[in-house]
């Protein structure tokens, strides 16, 4: 899994369902590919799941549409990058993790003129 900064503050970041990034301006030594897992690092120094939504190409530089998921605490960011095998109770933990981000990504994907559903009794 790769690590990738951003120079976007996370209260910034928490109002976003994507971002761009150019190649050009990671650390990255291979390019991304469509759906690949990576891990965000914020301006605040905070971690985020993403998935990589879209991969561009220009003549200069190759183009990531990140898709993002759920605010990681530090200990699960670096599990993800770690690669190591997890055990069963910790794999539960990103499991949970990641339904959480899927939660995010609904709820940025619903048309902000919905009006709130009310339930009848």
């Amino acid at each position: 899994m790769e690590l990738i900064a951003v120079p976007i503050y996370a209260d910034a970041l928490a109002k976003c369902a994507s971002v761009k990034v150019l190649h050009s301006e990671t650390r990255l030594e291979r390019g991304l590919d469509h759906e690949e897992s990576v891990i965000i690092l914020d301006a605040d120094g905070g971690f985020h799941a993403a998935v990589v939504e879209e991969v561009g190409f220009t003549l200069e530089d190759t183009t990531y549409r990140l898709r993002l998921g759920v605010r990681l605490p530090a200990d699960l960011a670096a599990e993800r990058l770690s690669g190591s095998p997890m055990s069963v109770e910790r794999s539960q933990v990103h499991e949970v993790a990641d339904l959480l981000g899927e939660v995010r990504g609904r709820v940025a994907d619903t048309p902000e003129d919905l009006s709130p559903v009310q339930l009848v009794s």
